[in-house]
């Protein structure tokens, strides 16, 4: 009976900890990948977006487009009014050609991609803090823009800078609008009418984010890439990281794989299930929470913000987040607590004042590195792991004098 007990605790540990190795593999694991490009519009870099769109017509790939309707006619952060530039017909063409193609999903990606505001917390944003009325004929006016221009119906939203507030969703669900795509860290209702598929990384991280989506108890699991003209160096030698070249050979690797599936945002949300406000709540607070900030730098974490996962993926991922981050702690706590305990016995037993001075002068340290670390009532890895070890030394100390005072009496 209690090998049998043992046995089972043992299964259940390595289902925890390795559960992409112990699920049951009856289905076939399909990764989808949604290629998303955002900020085009009749200021964009044309000649790029044709190259893009033709080679995704060579490999039959589909994307989504994040169409600007009205332009800001100069810098998007300047404050200060100025015209729009309202999408030309040049560009539209562009647009429906590929539409007809089959490859072509067309997103409103706001109204003139232009700051409204000077950035909180370092964003900047069209829509956050905007009123519900503002907001409404912002992305109102933008979307019969582009379905009187296009002739379909929009029912993708990508908020510039993926920005937005609660009054964005209420907009949105008011006007018919079915997904919003922004990031891992935006706002949502609980019981929202719209399905939210945030971007997950970049062209570079593909095929990282491949890799971890194989590794992972989840089989559908979903990775948007974000892109623009200017990772381009073609789009913009100052930023660009890639050459279109480099690109093709990505696209190239992406159609070779049996298990990737390429797809458009709305696709995407026909064919995969629960993209519910629900799933994107629970993984996007975990994923932001402060408590990550403690995890050590040299150990990989056991997930990756690259995927976007299922809620019954995430709660397994969760878990053995959890128990790998308490068990690095409990180790680190227990060699410190080992290791001051056998000096303690070798040196308090020789210099008896020293173990006086000791355990005072732990305390007031430990008091003291706790007050530089919550400072700014943050604390991060360094200052964590400190902290641990000053308690274990503390524990250590005055565990080892408890023991030789016990001795001596």
């Amino acid at each position: 009976m209690k090998i049998f007990v043992r046995t089972l605790i043992l299964i259940l540990l390595i289902s925890v900890l390795f559960p992409g190795q112990v699920m049951c593999r009856a289905k076939q694991k399909t990764i989808t990948i949604v290629f998303r490009f955002d900020d085009y519009s009749s200021r964009s870099t044309t000649d790029l977006e044709v190259r893009l769109l033709d080679a995704f017509k060579k490999y039959n790939v589909p994307l989504t487009f994040g169409v600007i309707p009205y332009v800001w006619a100069k810098d998007v952060h300047d404050l200060s009014p100025k015209s729009v530039v309202p999408l030309t017909p040049l560009k539209a063409d562009i647009l429906r050609d590929a539409i007809k193609a089959g490859i072509l999903e067309v997103a409103l990606h706001g109204y003139s991609h232009q700051t409204l505001s000077s950035p909180v917390n370092a964003r900047y944003s069209e829509f956050s803090g905007l009123d519900y009325t503002g907001q409404f004929e912002r992305i109102a006016g933008g979307k019969n823009l582009l379905e009187k221009m296009l002739g379909i119906q929009i029912t993708t939203f990508i908020p510039p800078w993926n920005s937005y507030d609660l009054n964005t969703i209420k907009v949105l669900e008011k006007i018919g609008f079915k997904t919003i795509s922004a990031d891992m860290y935006g706002v949502a209702k609980e019981f929202s009418q719209l399905r939210f598929l945030p971007e997950t990384c970049a062209l570079l991280d593909l095929q990282e984010a491949v890799r971890s989506a194989r590794n992972i108890s989840d089989n559908k699991p979903i990775i948007v890439i974000l892109f623009h003209s200017y990772d381009f160096i073609e789009g913009d030698r100052g930023k660009g990281k890639l050459t279109y070249q480099d690109f093709i050979k990505l696209l190239t690797w992406v159609t070779s794989q049996k298990d990737i599936h390429v797809r458009t945002i709305e696709e995407t949300t026909q064919v995969i299930g629960n993209l519910s406000s629900h799933r994107f709540i629970k993984y996007s607070s975990f994923v932001s929470s402060p408590l990550h900030r403690l995890w050590p730098a040299f150990l990989n974490k056991p997930y990756s913000t690259k995927v976007y996962l299922s809620i019954r993926a995430f709660r397994s991922m969760r878990v053995k987040y959890w128990l790998l981050f308490t068990l690095f702690y409990l180790v680190s706590l227990m060699v410190s607590i080992a290791i001051t305990s056998l000096v303690g016995f070798h040196l308090f037993s020789k210099f008896r004042n020293l173990g006086a001075i000791a355990k005072y002068a732990s305390l007031i340290l430990l008091g003291l590195l706790a007050v530089y670390a919550f400072r700014d009532l943050e604390i991060y890895f360094r200052g964590a792991i400190v902290l641990t070890c000053i308690l274990g030394v503390n524990v250590g100390i005055w565990y080892s004098l408890s023991i030789l005072k016990e001795k001596a009496l």
